[in-house]
């Protein structure tokens, strides 16, 4: 008899390496999704553990309530890119480190994979696009490693209000490109709450940090689209 959603064990263990330091920052997010092998999974729930509120001086086993399926949640899963920050304020130079990505979205069904590349554009207020950087195009994977540094001239003041936008793309040799999926990292509301941190504590580090940052979809009101239609009218 197969075993019901309550009876379900997983018995798994997940490793997360953060400083002490920023432990109390941090949220736990659990999501639990009903498996589909021939459609998109659905998320059936899930539920956030704030570690402030948490003695994690040792191990705790925790029973939580299953909230519903946000909008957010419910979306597809884009992947992750992991990412490295440094910011050099005697040579007033950003160093972003485009360091690999996973479990991209497949475009090429036949050969069950892509063609990724990465766009990072530094966009100042209102979406402006300052200055942009690309990654060389990693074939036939979904799981590219770059590993390539990428520099951008820009004070610190003036960075302090800005955003990196990262765009990864399916480079199609034979018709158009497509975006796989966007990720913000910076000072603006549309950045999520850990790329905000991720993005602040840059500044205080004495060594480069590196963090995965999930891909979003895109979307027409993203920040270097609405500088274009400022610019236009």
């Amino acid at each position: 008899m197969p075993l019901s959603l309550s009876q379900t064990v997983f018995d798994e263990n997940f490793v997360f390496e953060v400083s002490a330091g920023v432990i109390d920052k941090r949220t736990v997010e659990i999501l639990l999704y009903d498996f589909d092998a021939y459609s998109r999974h659905v998320c059936i729930g899930g539920t956030k553990l704030h570690l402030a509120q948490l003695d994690l001086s040792e191990q705790l086993k925790l029973w939580t309530p299953l909230t519903s399926a946000s909008a957010q949640d419910m979306k597809m899963d884009l992947g992750d890119i992991m990412v490295s920050l440094a910011y050099l304020p005697s040579a007033e130079r950003l160093m972003v480190v485009l360091i690999k990505a996973r479990n991209l979205r497949i475009v090429d069904d036949a050969r069950n994979s892509s063609d990724p590349y990465v766009k990072v554009s530094l966009l100042g207020p209102g979406g402006k696009k300052l200055k942009k950087r690309k990654t060389g195009v990693q074939r036939n994977t979904v799981n590219p490693v770059y590993n390539e540094a990428l520099a951008f001239d820009v004070g610190k003041e003036t960075l302090k209000n800005c955003v990196l936008e990262f765009n990864v793309v399916h480079d199609g040799l034979l018709g158009s490109s497509e975006i796989l999926g966007r990720a913000l990292i910076g000072n603006s509301p549309e950045v999520q709450h850990e790329e905000k941190i991720f993005f602040e504590e840059m500044f205080r580090a004495k060594n480069a940090t590196a963090q995965w940052v999930p891909l979003q979809e895109p979307t027409a009101s993203n920040l270097s689209a609405t500088a274009k239609a400022t610019t236009k009218n």
